[in-house]
């Protein structure tokens, strides 16, 4: 079973609830793997991780890394070309654009770009002020770049693709913390959620249609167009709700996700 993290298995504040750690670990003690899929680094959800006992792979930056937790060993691992995390700084600079990198450990930002971790969603994460983006040319897994003006922030992206250069996925929104702030974040094509799942049931040894996953979002689209039971949380976007096979009837905040989980357990009995 599959979750993601923030307004899933955890409430706005970013907490967890003992009844669903309890569900969890009784249901690990029936035979059912766990594992979670954020769009956070690992090390900002490594906590949930150890709370939760999780001892198979987890899913990292919305798929561009799966890291066990028990040794810290990448299973899988996706970097961004370095010719593009050095096109998007560029871009970043002629634009007008705050910038930082996403590595394995943490975001990386200059003096001038720190304002950036005001307007995006990686709870947790650990910032990094760094006098210079070079060091990590080579050991980037996601740029991100926000702007007020949206339209800046298009012009730029559409630089980042086909014609202009290949192998790269970009996803554009409103920032959900600044109304008005826009982010971009560009990873390697072919990098979801979805595509990280399917991964971890091949080396776990798997069927996908044997497990289940759960989801509000839309980086968790991904994962609703696998073969997976779908389970869509009622604070969902509709996207999301549209492919599901069940919808909790409570929100996150009210720790919808234990309805699942206790029917489960039902099923387990």
């Amino acid at each position: 079973m599959l979750f993601d993290l923030d307004g899933t298995l955890v409430d706005d504040k970013s907490n967890l609830r003992e009844d669903t750690i309890f569900l969890i670990k009784t249901l690990k003690e029936k035979g059912v793997k766990f594992s979670i899929a954020s769009g956070r680094i690992f090390y900002s959800f490594q906590n949930y991780v150890y709370d939760l006992e999780i001892d198979v792979p987890v899913i990292a930056l919305d798929g561009a890394y799966i890291i066990n937790p028990v040794n810290e060993e990448l299973i899988s691992s996706s970097f961004l070309n370095h010719k593009h995390v050095k096109r998007a700084l560029k871009l970043a600079e002629k634009y007008f654009l705050n910038v930082a990198l996403c590595g394995k450990e943490a975001i990386y930002c200059t003096k001038e770009n720190e304002t950036v971790k005001y307007f995006i969603n990686k709870y947790g994460a650990d910032y990094k002020l760094v006098s210079s983006y070079e060091p990590y040319f080579f050991a980037t897994y996601e740029i991100i770049l926000s702007s007020a003006s949206g339209e800046q922030l298009q012009k730029a992206l559409k630089k980042m693709v086909f014609p202009y250069t290949f192998g790269v996925y970009t996803s554009f929104y409103k920032s959900s913390s600044s109304e008005q702030n826009y982010i971009a974040e560009i990873r390697k094509m072919g990098v979801d959620k979805g595509k990280a799942f399917c991964k971890l049931c091949k080396y776990l040894g798997i069927k996908v249609n044997n497990t289940a996953v759960v989801g509000d979002w839309y980086n968790d689209i991904s994962l609703f167009h696998t073969n997976a039971y779908k389970v869509a949380m009622t604070n969902a976007v509709p996207e999301i709700k549209a492919l599901a096979d069940m919808i909790t009837q409570k929100d996150n905040n009210e720790f919808g996700i234990n309805e699942f989980l206790q029917k489960l357990l039902e099923a387990k009995e």
